[in-house]
């Protein structure tokens, strides 16, 4: 797609006359997890391409900021945590955004 590396990735999504496959093309030189009809946050990199169940989009353009450069601060010190830990953080962070709205 263009001058970016593409990876491919598959689906398969069951449909009342069968099962059918969904294929996406995406690049995660732009990191960004966004594409097109609900499949946005699914891939780590902006989807080019999707062929869907019942038609392909693509991606037309792509305009990046020139006048400033992409800087990904990436964590130097990182923090393990087991499956469980993580679930449970998970679940205290849904909980304390569930609490903020209600009030």
């Amino acid at each position: 797609m263009g001058d970016f590396l593409c990876y491919k990735a598959t689906k398969v999504k069951t449909v009342p006359k069968g099962d059918v496959t969904v294929v996406a093309w995406y690049t995660p030189e732009i990191p960004f997890a966004y594409g097109p009809n609900n499949y946005a946050g699914q891939l780590p990199g902006l989807i080019l391409e999707l062929n869907g169940l019942m038609a392909t989009y693509k991606a037309k353009e792509i305009k990046l900021n020139p006048k400033k450069a992409i800087v990904i601060k990436w964590p130097k010190e990182k923090n393990n945590m087991s499956v469980s830990e993580y679930k449970k953080a998970g679940d205290k962070l849904y909980q304390d955004r569930k609490d903020e709205r209600k009030r």
